[in-house]
């Protein structure tokens, strides 16, 4: 993802001391299951205001150590890509978005002027919505939960229906509020394309070549469908499973 991305590989292997590199696989996978993690919590301090200056549950003190570290790690791609453009001058094409973030903010004839602070945080942008001046601080948020719990939008909507939009003219893409599973706007999920190619691409390949199975002690009922805490939805206790090739090894 960071080569699809960034064009480069910013971190070594475990256990392997490469030259220039500043995080290891394994530090930058616990960095980013916590980042998930913080953005699902309940902190107590949202709800509760006075209370958020105690951050009784250490949520805060994580989150700002977690900033910290991501705050390095693009400060240091942001160096990497300057020192290349640099060093090949006209020669240089751009190959990833933060090559292109980079030339925008040099750029002098853009009615708005990106700093650097800016490309590491594009996302935090401010301004008046259907009426409403949105300041600083302010948490706004769309009950999506609400929303597809709502018998005007949603047909039984108590009821596990898959193919419920099948029929109508919804689609996934944010435009109509009634399925919301990206997001919508220019705070839509930026890889939701390649999410779907992926996750496709895996489970067919996955159901394809294996035949799937419960362990010999579970039966269908003992399956945990409890959700854990997150920015996205993970099983309580994790799914154990027995796996079988369809075709003979060799052909794999």
């Amino acid at each position: 993802m960071t080569r699809m991305v960034l064009s480069n590989k910013y971190f070594s292997e475990p256990k392997c001391d490469l030259e220039g590199s500043i995080i290891t696989l394994d530090e930058l996978q616990e960095m980013l299951d916590q980042w998930f993690f913080l953005n699902g919590v309940i902190n107590i301090g949202d709800w509760i205001p006075w209370l958020c200056i105690l951050d009784m549950q250490g949520y805060v003190k994580q989150m700002k150590d977690l900033y910290k570290k991501f705050d390095r790690f693009h400060e240091y791609v942001l160096d990497d890509h300057k020192a290349k453009r640099d060093a090949l001058d006209k020669d240089f094409v751009p190959k990833d978005m933060v090559d292109v973030l980079l030339l925008l903010s040099e750029n002098p004839n853009l009615e708005v002027k990106l700093t650097r602070d800016c490309v590491k945080g594009l996302m935090q942008v401010h301004h008046i919505m259907f009426g409403y001046s949105v300041s600083k601080g302010t948490t706004v948020l769309v009950n999506v939960w609400s929303i597809g719990r709502n018998p005007k939008y949603w047909d039984a909507p108590e009821e596990y229906l898959p193919g419920r939009f099948l029929d109508k003219k919804i689609d996934i893409l944010g435009q109509n509020f009634a399925l919301l599973p990206f997001g919508s706007g220019r705070r839509r999920c930026p890889g939701y394309k390649l999410g779907l190619k992926i996750v496709h691409s895996a489970l067919a390949n996955l159901l394809h070549g294996f035949k799937w199975k419960l362990l010999k002690t579970m039966k269908p009922e003992d399956v945990c469908m409890e959700e854990h805490y997150g920015l996205t939805t993970h099983p309580k206790v994790p799914l154990e499973m027995i796996i079988e090739p369809r075709l003979p090894i060799h052909l794999y």
